[in-house]
């Protein structure tokens, strides 16, 4: 009731999609939204957010305030935003988000590897997936339920349980040091130098393995890059 009237008060109509939000403009103008997990798998392309919706996949959240990704089926699916480049080693980089994570619901046996990935960072050329991936996982070291780091050529830091609630997230890199804070509090850091010279993206939303279909939501999110 109160967006309506505050927006009504300027004389304009009330939020429909993502991009009515002038808090999520910035990142989606400067993004492209990859959904579902296909061959080609750009769904929208760079800077045409205004006035689109995916039902079930990328929609307004419920109270009109929030940005909603998520998936419709099982296995490997994907809502995701993929953000623009910048050099690994150079300057500063900042991802910001205040985000809200459902419970992981594994489908079938054998948990131990299901999980949801909502970061992500690729260094485009580099094998084995991202360099830093931010996953809730099901089960990992006898840890059901909780949120971890994984940095390739680097380590594995475990954040802690999934917040049920909605969540700060900071990640940010500095010349080529990544810093990852959770409610304020520093949870991992590690040096990215080894991918020196080589530029890198983020993504971000819902992109899972084994478990059933799942939802991101974001009261903020925004991406700072040189």
């Amino acid at each position: 009731m109160m967006i309506a009237l505050a927006c009504g008060a300027y004389g304009q109509s009330e939020p429909k999609v993502p991009f009515d939000l002038e808090k999520f403009q910035s990142v989606l103008s400067e993004s492209r939204l990859h959904s579902p997990r296909t061959r080609n798998p750009i769904a929208v392309r760079t800077g045409q957010f205004d006035g689109y919706e995916l039902p079930g996949r990328f929609y307004l959240g419920e109270n009109g305030t929030t940005m909603v990704l998520a998936t419709t089926r099982s296995d490997r699916d994907r809502s995701e935003l993929r953000h623009r480049t910048w050099p690994v080693t150079e300057g500063e980089i900042h991802y910001s988000a205040r985000l809200r994570l459902d419970a992981l619901v594994p489908e079938g046996e054998g948990w131990k590897r299901r999980r949801l990935n909502f970061v992500q960072i690729y260094v485009p050329g580099i094998p084995l997936g991202p360099v830093v991936l931010i996953s809730g996982r099901v089960l990992w070291d006898d840890k059901e339920d909780h949120l971890w780091v994984s940095v390739q050529r680097g380590g594995e830091y475990d954040l802690g349980p999934r917040p049920d609630g909605f969540f700060d997230l900071d990640v940010r890199v500095k010349d080529g040091v990544l810093r990852v804070y959770m409610n304020n509090e520093l949870k991992a850091e590690d040096n990215l130098s080894s991918f020196e010279g080589r530029r890198a993206f983020f993504k971000t939303g819902a992109y899972h393995r084994g478990i059933e279909p799942h939802v991101v939501e974001f009261e903020r999110l925004t991406i700072t890059t040189p």
